[in-house]
This record gives structure tokens, C-alpha cells and sequence, in this order.
């Protein structure tokens, strides 16, 4: 079937309870805005990569959908948002709020290109909100729809905001340790057997000294090649092993002197707020071989002070390793 109807050709069209109108009617006129809304928030969605922000943004246009219904079925008891949908949404306020460090100033959009798209969709919420405040005075709608849409415009300004912050830490990064960006064509040289013999030279020395750890190898890109969990070793030592040696391969530092960086007014302050894998206390190394930057330890299971101590001692290894030749 055809999507032109030629039905509207006189300027009327037809709403959800089946009442007649004019295109100009300011029902119509808002529920043409909701939709560009949605369309923008699709923008936004195919651009973005976070997997979790995108599945936000197809609930969000879900939800929007239904405040269409509502409009068009005149308050209809089938179309309504609940309190639940307006608790969830300022959930993930709050958490975005808490994932960048507010600044007492006037923001000017075009940080960068997400955060952009982020700032035209709240703009345009605002209109919305706008506008169904407006009908509201004639054709009421129910008091969750506009709060959720007051909400909205709140929700895409703090994830804008998080994207800005998130964008700023990896400048701040980047010139810091003057990385111009990973040469992601260098020649894997931490292989997986490499990766054994350092493991378990470093499971020696934590027996030496008495401490069950989980020892975690990472190439240069931070992706895990070997996982050693020794007997004994607590398995919340697990992620925080892997997360150090992350850590350690993304910012080519020990992630003990990233702590004292991201301190309150040092140069990366807030560091950890960007990615909820970074880690900021002792136990994770970049690893060379020839001076030359392959990968990364961390070890977990002690307090930071004795994981430190043994992923150093990786460390070390690693350069008689690369010296003899792996033996």
C-alpha cells in the first residue's frame, strides 16, 4: 500500500482518536516537533559509540513515542508515561552528573561533534517542553509527559557534558605524556608465550613474598593476553588485575603515578571519572622490550604498596627477558 493518500491534500489530517483537523492545528504543530526530536536523537544514536548511551536514547525515543500517543488520542488512558519512567530518567541524571566535574561558567557548544548533536537535541526538548506547556492550556496532558520531557532536556545536557569532560581527559592525556596517537601498525612483540615466562617469573617472586595474586598481561592497544590467578588469590582481584594492566597499556604509566596526577589540581584530575576501568593506585606497568613500549602488568591481591612492588618487579623481568633473548 502506498503511503500517499492524497487525504491531506486539503490541509486536514487525522489523529489518533480519529478527530479531524487542520495540519496547522497546534497539536499537530507539536507533534511534528516531537518527531524531529526523535529523528535527532536518532542522529545522535548512529553517531555515538557507547553502546549504553545508545540504548538510552532508543528507550528515550520509546518513550517519546507514547507522549506522541497521548497527544494524538486526546489524554488517553491506553498512552501515558508512569513515575517509573520519570524516576529512570533522572537515575541517569544523577549519573552523569557524578562523571564530570561541573564548572560555574556559561557553556558554548562545539567542544566536539557528539556533544554538539548532544546540545541541538536539547535545544530542541526545549521547545517541545515549550510548546506542550502551551497545548496544555487547551488539551491537557498528563503530568508525567511534561516533566519527562523536562527531564530529557536535563538528561542531554549532563551527557553532553560527560562527553565534553571524557574528550578533555584524553587531550589532557595526550599532551601530558606527548602522545600524538598509537601507532596501532607497530609489530606485536609481547606474544603469548612471552607472556607465560614473565608470568610465571612474577608467580615466583609473589610466593617469595607470601601474597596470592591474580597477574594480568595486556598488549600495547590495553587488551588482555594472559591471566594467571594463583591459588588463594581473591576473586575481586581478578578485574582489578585486568583494569591495571588497561590502565597501564592506554596511558603508558605506572598507575601509581597516574594517581598523583589525577589528584585535585593536578594536570589529571578527574581521570577516573572518564572510564570506570581506569585505575589510580599502585600495582600496574607499561612493559619494553629494547626501550621500545609492547604492553603491560598488573597484579592484585595485596595492598597497593606490595602489588607495586611485585609489578615492578615484572618489569624488570621483563628487560633481562628481552636481553636474553625470552629465556
Amino acid at each position: 500500500m502506498s503511503i500517499t493518500t492524497k487525504n491531506g491534500d486539503k490541509g486536514y489530517t487525522n489523529l489518533l482518536n480519529n478527530a479531524s483537523v487542520l495540519k496547522s492545528d497546534p497539536r499537530v504543530n507539536i507533534l511534528g516537533e516531537i518527531d524531529g526530536l526523535s529523528s535527532y536523537l536518532g542522529l545522535l544514536k548512529s553517531e555515538i559509540e557507547e553502546d549504553t548511551i545508545k540504548g538510552e536514547l532508543s528507550y528515550i525515543q520509546s518513550n517519546i513515542s507514547t507522549v506522541m500517543a497521548e497527544i494524538a488520542a486526546g489524554n488517553n488512558d491506553k498512552y501515558h508515561l508512569s513515575k517509573e519512567n520519570l524516576n529512570e530518567i533522572e537515575k541517569l541524571i544523577n549519573h552523569y552528573e557524578g562523571m564530570y566535574i561541573s564548572q560555574n561558567k556559561f557553556i558554548l557548544p562545539g567542544e566536539n561533534r557528539i556533544s554538539s548533536i548532544m546540545d541541538i537535541c536539547r535545544t530542541v526538548t526545549r521547545k517541545v517542553e515549550r510548546l506542550l506547556i502551551d497545548i496544555d492550556l487547551t488539551y491537557p496532558v498528563d503530568e508525567y509527559s511534561k516533566k519527562y520531557i523536562n527531564r530529557l532536556s536535563d538528561y542531554l545536557f549532563a551527557t553532553a557534558r560527560y562527553v565534553d569532560f571524557r574528550e578533555e581527559i584524553t587531550k589532557k592525556v595526550k599532551e601530558s605524556l606527548k602522545i600524538k596517537g598509537a601507532n596501532y601498525e607497530a609489530k606485536k612483540v609481547l606474544d603469548l608465550d612471552l607472556s607465560k615466562i614473565l608470568l610465571g617469573k612474577i608467580e615466583k617472586k609473589a610466593t617469595s613474598n607470601g601474597l596470592p595474586v591474580v597477574i594480568a598481561i595486556a598488549n600495547q592497544w590495553g587488551n588482555i593476553i594472559a591471566v594467571h590467578f594463583m591459588d588463594g588469590a581473591l576473586p575481586g582481584s581478578y578485574d582489578v588485575a585486568v583494569n591495571k594492566a588497561y590502565t597501564s597499556a592506554i596511558y603508558r604509566l605506572g598507575t601509581l603515578e597516574l594517581g598523583k596526577m589525577s589528584k585535585s589540581g593536578q594536570t589529571l584530575q578527574g581521570i577516573n571519572s572518564a572510564d570506570s576501568r581506569i585505575v589510580i593506585f599502585g600495582g600496574g606497568y607499561p612493559l619494553k622490550i629494547n626501550n621500545k613500549f609492547v604492553g603491560s602488568v598488573g597484579v592484585s591481591g595485596g595492598n597497593g604498596q606490595q602489588d607495586d612492588e611485585i609489578a615492578l618487579y615484572g618489569v624488570n623481568v621483563m628487560e633481562e627477558l628481552s636481553e636474553g633473548g625470552g629465556q
